[in-house]
């Protein structure tokens, strides 16, 4: 996708520094989990054909270092299907944005449902949403401008903050752990997990902060009692515990219920202890955001708009479930519904300080940047109350 090349002087200055911070990004990764970071991925397009499992595998066959992403923002136009973010009137009159996710979950279903239903085409808005290996490379791709707004969760917001990347969460769609970890039937009991493999998205992902939280509740030490290794996104990891390769992962429905219709169980519910997290939300790049006010309140006016509608038809919503998570069983269907409207999803997706806590906790074991970190500085939910007070979001 083409995007303008005219743009801001501000975020002229701010693309040729983001050039080497992507950089810092990856390094700081790394240092999160003593390991080095996934290689992020060009975006992706994602056709509703694809499955989930070869979504992803395009996306990772694709990857390279988040340095490369960078360098070919800057290069040639060919190597610039996103130059800084910029946002391009299309010959429809609706505003082009280009939005990236990490995985095929429920985490995504207001993005989905905004496009489906014609949201977005309501508010003025043609976004292109597409599917990336992993968080760290959607994140590669917004730092470095190939993309406008990143999905992700609030340690990919805090990793890019602490190296110095100017970022703002906008919106939490899901501001509690969503996930069971998954395990075979012949673990019982969390000490026979001491010594195994625990699959994760990447170093310092949701997925990761939510294995410590996990572990660390049940008794465990994270960092000495099992291995936690970086495998991939939902479906890599389902399949990497359904071989064998490890012997845990952090699953939701219904992906969780996919793999214990294979014999495997959850041995905890993080669901079940409400503990405030920020499991998927609306990144961007402040100046970016500063500078397409109106676009930014249009996105999420969507985002808000799309939860209304997802809890008005279940019928409606579970056809762009089965289209997006590749599922025709009824019963996984219906139960992920109840269970993230239920359980999960807020009215109104306000990002709170609190909710990075955990986060900010992990990530400063190994990360001496994050330590002390204001979780108040990187959030902006104006343009939810915005949504609110014009009474977008209603119990």
């Amino acid at each position: 996708m083409r995007l303008q090349s005219r743009q801001s002087s501000c975020l002229r200055g701010v693309n040729v520094k983001l050039r080497s911070v992507v950089t810092v990004l990856a390094l700081s990764l790394s240092a999160c989990g003593g390991a080095a970071a996934p290689s992020a991925a060009p975006v992706t397009s994602t056709p509703a054909s694809a499955s989930p499992a070869g979504r992803a595998a395009a996306a990772s066959s694709a990857a390279k270092p988040a340095a490369s992403i960078a360098a070919g923002a800057s290069g040639s136009a060919a190597a610039k299907p996103a130059a800084s973010g910029s946002a391009v009137p299309a010959a429809s009159g609706l505003a082009k944005l280009i939005t990236t996710y990490p995985n095929v979950d429920m985490g995504h279903l207001h993005l989905w449902t905004a496009e489906d239903d014609g949201i977005f085409q309501q508010q003025g808005l043609d976004v292109s949403d597409q599917l990336v290996a992993n968080s760290s490379a959607s994140m590669a791709a917004l730092i470095s401008g190939q993309t406008n707004i990143a999905q992700g969760g609030g340690s990919d917001a805090i990793v890019a903050a602490g190296s110095g990347v100017d970022v703002t969460d906008l919106a939490v769609e899901i501001p509690v752990y969503t996930y069971l970890l998954e395990v075979p039937a012949s673990i019982t009991n969390i000490s026979q997990l001491r010594g195994g493999k625990i699959g994760i998205d990447s170093r310092g992902s949701s997925p990761d902060i939510a294995v410590r939280v996990a572990l660390k509740q049940a008794g465990l030490d994270p960092d000495k009692d099992v291995s936690i290794i970086p495998v991939g996104n939902i479906p890599t990891r389902a399949a990497a515990l359904t071989q064998g390769a490890i012997q845990g992962t952090v699953l939701n429905p219904p992906s969780s219920l996919t793999v214990e219709d294979k014999g495997f169980h959850p041995l905890i519910n993080l669901a079940q202890l409400k503990l405030p997290a920020v499991s998927q939300s609306t990144i961007g790049m402040r100046p970016w955001v500063a500078s397409h006010k109106e676009l930014v309140q249009k996105y999420i006016d969507s985002i808000v708009l799309a939860e209304q509608r997802i809890r008005q038809d279940k019928p409606g919503t579970m056809k762009i479930m089965a289209k997006y998570l590749k599922i025709d069983d009824e019963r996984q269907l219906s139960y992920a519904y109840d269970f993230y409207v239920g359980q999960v999803y807020p009215v109104a997706p306000f990002p709170k300080p609190e909710m990075f806590q955990d986060s900010i906790d992990e990530l400063a074991k190994t990360n001496e940047k994050i330590k002390g970190f204001d979780a108040a500085k990187i959030i902006d939910p104006s343009f939810v109350q915005s949504a609110v007070d014009r009474g977008l979001a209603k119990q």
